[in-house]
């Protein structure tokens, strides 16, 4: 400093120029660190950017630093890539690092692309994979980023169904994810959407009637996945139904079949003819039976079920005595269930020797004994061919034979148009005729 400026201070300025000198004097030997380095950052693969931080040392002007500084670097990727690698860093071996300003410095951060490929395929030709979404942001159609979630749907054409995955985060749900933590490859099977119901009968006793003959798009005889299907063991004349194998319920003779995958039924049937053998202790009279068979049945024979009314009828001079073998032993006219072979045994006395009064021919038993009818309410005389439009509506339809099915298990009293609904033209109206008004409304009759 100039004397002449000495000079011209006052002592308490001289001591505070004395300070500040000293502060010069301090500031000089710094000068040397103070905003000297700097950094020169560079990107390789064009993918991401730099950040730095601080910009400056305080005080430097921008990029400027002093010795010693510690400066923050952080490598960010654009959408599409990943940081790789850097080189110039104090520690190269992660993204966010530092740079020690103990000299100039160049760094460079390597990005590449960060999409990786999800491949489809599907086996069976019987559908089509939706995928969404199609890709992520700055990867090409199919390509994402690693970690993107992706939802993948195997979609079935009409008639298929989908069977399996291959590949996917989860295979047991037709709806499902891939997480693309890497190249990743999902195959979708699907399979015919139409099960098959195969039925047979053992015993040669009868028929089964299916309801409806198929599904939609599926040839006869096969239906699609959970489809309900009515099947009815319809014997013929002198056999009984007795038992079902594979279907949904084996216990009643028209149940279902529930076609979640190929199904298997069979329908046994049985001879229903049971005999009924009358005997007459002594010759005093003679047993009347009506009716004389039923069923399809063979001259004294029955299906099983029959009520056969019988009677004792005396000859001259004669009473009947008693009965062995009937449902009611107490009344000359009484009556048999033939729910198997049957013998019955009339027994006739002298007429002096028998105290009891005798009853006449037309004595029946009373109501309350008599078994029920498979018909609760006999049907009306109807003239021409029953129609089964027991509904009254106009038409044949499966209601009229849910209605006589109703009847027949005595759910309901009666029906509008019952009469209708004898279309075996037999006086009765039962499970027989629901099985053909089925007939008739699928038009197969």
């Amino acid at each position: 400093m100039p004397n002449g400026i000495l000079q011209r201070l006052p002592i308490v300025g001289l001591v505070a120029l004395a300070f500040v000198v000293g502060g010069l004097s301090t500031s000089t030997t710094e000068a040397g660190t103070s905003c000297v380095y700097t950094i020169s950052a560079t990107v390789s693969g064009g993918g991401g950017e730099i950040d730095i931080a601080p910009s400056n040392s305080f005080g430097c002007p921008e990029g400027a630093y002093d010795a010693g500084a510690h400066v923050t670097v952080v490598a960010t990727a654009h959408p599409g890539h990943v940081w790789e690698s850097w080189s110039g860093t104090d520690d190269d071996s992660t993204p966010s690092t530092f740079v020690t300003m103990n000299s100039n410095r160049s760094i460079k951060a390597t990005f590449v692309t960060n999409c990786v490929s999800l491949t489809t395929a599907v086996s069976g030709g019987g559908g089509s994979i939706d995928v969404s979404p199609t890709s992520s942001g700055g990867c090409p159609q199919g390509q994402y980023s690693p970690g993107a979630y992706v939802t993948v749907v195997a979609t079935p054409n009409a008639g298929y169904r989908w069977a399996s995955w291959t590949g996917t985060d989860d295979n047991s749900n037709r709806i499902t994810s891939v997480t693309m933590n890497g190249d990743r490859s999902i195959k979708a099977t699907f399979t015919s959407n139409c099960y098959s119901l195969t039925h047979t009968v053992s015993g040669g006793g009868g028929w089964i009637d299916v309801s409806p003959s198929n599904s939609g798009g599926c040839p006869q005889g096969q239906y699609s996945p959970g489809s309900y299907v009515t099947v009815v063991a319809t014997p013929n004349a002198g056999h009984a139904w007795q038992s079902w194998t594979g279907t949904d319920d084996n216990s009643n003779r028209i149940t279902s079949v529930t076609m979640n995958s190929n199904r298997s039924i069979k329908a046994t049937f049985t001879s229903n003819c049971f005999a009924l053998t009358t005997t007459v202790s002594g010759s005093g009279g003679w047993i009347g039976v009506s009716p004389g068979s039923s069923g399809g049945c063979a001259q004294g024979k029955y299906s099983g079920g029959t009520t056969v009314t019988i009677v004792a009828t005396p000859n001259t001079g004669y009473v009947w005595g008693s009965w062995t073998g009937t449902n009611d032993n107490a009344s000359r006219s009484t009556f048999v269930t033939m729910n198997g072979n049957r013998t019955i045994k009339a027994t006739f006395r002298p007429a002096g020797s028998d105290p009891l009064p005798t009853t006449t021919p037309t004595d029946r038993p009373p109501t309350s004994t008599r078994p029920p009818t498979s018909t609760p309410t006999p049907p009306p005389t109807v003239s021409g061919p029953a129609t089964g439009d027991v509904n009254c509506d106009g038409r044949t339809t499966a209601v009229d034979a849910t209605l006589v099915l109703q009847l027949s298990a005595s759910l309901v009293g009666s029906l509008p148009c019952i009469g209708q609904g004898d279309v075996l033209d037999d006086d009765r109206v039962n499970a027989l005729d629901a099985t053909l008004i089925l007939q008739m409304a699928a038009d197969l009759i």
